[in-house]
């Protein structure tokens, strides 16, 4: 039987992607005004504190994404089972979430605190190493509740109630923005820390709204069916490793990724503390954007899964070109503001002049990225959704390997470039990204039922 796609089936699709799309949006993007507000906050401290602050989450990206991609699995079986009507199956699905959740987010919190002793063999300013040191000890417990914090949301999201963690974890953003007030500058009788009060802010607020949200989950009438179902304990291992099988490429993909930009990022600090910073300026806009797509992502691998599971396959290709049409609107939209508006926000950040003037090129380039970076991540998560995630991987590395670092290196030091040099590579590796992982989608789609 043919299934066309008509304008009213893609309406519907549409309303139903961005029903989800938005809640998560509102999260995410949330969650990055933390990021925001650390950085224009610490701002005021200096170049040096700034260019500490980038350092440190940088470093932090790498276990963020690696743990990030291993939980992303949770979204996938938890939207097939709910998909499927099978209230058992996501129940065990989220006992075995949870130990997953708490055996990748412990190693890798104490994995990030033990890179402080790296931290001299880096090659960065002293006075920036100073800086980074102690601020890396507050930020990096705060992967626990993240990581906990996380799964919650992806569970409930894949279960079609997204708003009131969306809501839980907006609060933890308006938290974390009065705590950074207090803490960083020392008002109302609090001390001035600098840049650490930035660190445990984020800890404090954080840890708040995962127990927050973990306190709704297990509470909530709502939710009973889904986390309250008996369940053979000897169930959840097998779930265990289908997570672990489905999230590991993933998380490297994620991990080799993030690598590239935090090498970029090490190689601006090689030339001084003003690209260091302009660099965390420009990276904040381009990460703020990048979640309205990722947000499109998830929503959309979310309904990928829940159309499989419930035996739908014909809808998936209706489902990607909703996505992806929205995709291409969104982020040309972005970098339209970032090439008219380029000044403008970065004067928001800081007042150094060279700063100012570097991080306005850099975001020129971003803008030039915009709509590549938007598709490869919508792609990517389409493709998750139908549990192809090894060939997707093995794109992403490629492109990012292969074309941004070597690239990146050859423009910075060979030609001279500098901060430019390493962002135009950015540019071309997330556009053969792109490219492949399209090219990867439309060819699973052609298989039609062959496809598994």
């Amino acid at each position: 039987m043919n299934h066309v796609s008509t304008p009213a089936g893609s309406l519907s699709e549409a309303r139903a992607i961005w029903q989800l799309a938005l809640p998560i949006m509102a999260g995410l993007v949330g969650q990055t005004l933390i990021g925001i507000a650390d950085t224009v906050m610490v701002g005021s401290e200096g170049v040096e504190a700034l260019a500490a602050a980038s350092l440190v989450v940088n470093l932090f990206h790498l276990p963020l994404v690696f743990g990030f991609g291993m939980l992303s699995s949770i979204a996938v079986l938890t939207s097939h089972a709910f998909g499927a009507g099978d209230t058992q199956r996501v129940a065990i699905t989220w006992k075995a979430a949870r130990m997953l959740t708490w055996m990748t987010a412990i190693p890798l919190a104490l994995l990030l605190m033990a890179m402080r002793w790296l931290l001299p063999w880096m090659g960065q300013p002293p006075s920036v190493i100073e800086a980074a040191g102690p601020y890396l000890w507050w930020v990096a417990p705060s992967l626990i509740p993240l990581f906990l914090g996380l799964t919650q949301k992806q569970f409930c999201e894949s279960l079609d109630r997204p708003w009131i963690p969306t809501f839980i974890m907006l609060g933890g953003v308006l938290l974390n923005i009065l705590l950074n007030a207090l803490l960083i500058g020392g008002r109302l009788g609090f001390p001035a820390m600098g840049l650490n009060g930035a660190g445990l802010a984020t800890l404090i607020s954080r840890t708040v709204a995962a127990l927050c949200l973990g306190s709704w989950i297990a509470h909530s009438p709502s939710m009973a069916r889904f986390t309250q179902q008996r369940s053979a304990g000897g169930k959840i291992a097998p779930i265990i490793q289908k997570l672990r099988q489905l999230g590991t490429p993933v998380a490297w993909q994620h991990l080799l990724e993030m690598g590239v930009f935090a090498l970029g990022a090490f190689m601006l600090g090689w030339i001084h503390a003003q690209a260091l910073a302009a660099h965390q300026i420009a990276f904040t806009c381009a990460s703020t954007t990048f979640m309205f797509s990722l947000s499109l992502g998830m929503a959309t691998s979310i309904r990928v899964g829940q159309a499989i599971g419930a035996g739908e396959r014909h809808r998936l290709r209706r489902i990607g070109s909703v996505a992806i049409g929205h995709t291409l609107l969104i982020m040309s939209g972005f970098a339209a503001i970032f090439l008219l508006k380029g000044p403008w926000l970065v004067g928001w950040f800081i007042e150094d002049p060279e700063v100012i003037s570097l991080a306005i090129t850099l975001l020129i380039v971003a803008a030039c990225f915009q709509v590549f970076d938007g598709l490869q991540v919508v792609i990517i998560s389409i493709l998750r959704g139908m549990q192809d995630v090894t060939v997707p991987a093995v794109i992403a590395i490629l492109a990012y390997w292969l074309v941004t670092a070597p690239l990146g290196y050859w423009l910075t030091f060979s030609l001279g470039l500098g901060a430019l040099g390493i962002w135009i590579g950015f540019a071309s590796g997330l556009c053969v990204a792109a490219i492949g992982l399209l090219l990867r989608f439309t060819s699973l789609l052609k298989l039609g039922p062959k496809l598994d």
